[in-house]
């Protein structure tokens, strides 16, 4: 990464549309987690497994989870320098190199695959909520 771009400066207003449209998904998935572990409790998980896994398909669906990370992604990836390197990548490709993507049912997740390393995010002082909405959403402190 270059050094003048291993800094980088979000306005309120991107960092705040950036947060509307991770709290709307995180508060949704946390809602629809504690109106059917409630009710898991109470009654038992195979009662509402099917009816719990319909309703996140229908939110993920309905409500265009893909697109509303996708334009979070957009926000936060139009900073970095996209200029390709002795290796034919960019920066962010650099970065997400070897991320492990489901690929097949039953795919997990590896261990530390939502770890974000500090030296691709150092951000100014203004743009520390960023650094907290991405805690927030990978639910790890780094």
């Amino acid at each position: 990464m270059l050094e003048e771009k291993k800094k980088l400066t979000y306005s309120g207003d991107e960092i705040i549309e950036a947060l509307k449209e991770i709290e709307l998904i995180l508060i949704s998935l946390h809602q629809m987690g504690s109106y059917y572990g409630d009710r898991f409790l109470m009654e038992g998980k195979e009662k509402y497994t099917a009816e719990y896994e319909k309703e996140t398909t229908q939110f993920i669906d309905g409500w265009n989870v893909t697109k509303r990370l996708a334009k979070v992604r957009e926000i936060l990836s139009q900073k970095f320098n996209r200029t390709l390197g002795n290796d034919d990548m960019d920066d962010l490709e650099r970065a997400m190199e070897g991320l492990k993507y489901w690929s097949k049912p039953n795919d997990k997740p590896e261990k530390n695959h939502f770890l974000i390393k500090q030296r691709v995010l150092k951000f100014k002082k203004e743009s520390s909520c960023l650094i907290l909405f991405l805690i927030m959403l990978t639910g790890r402190i780094v």
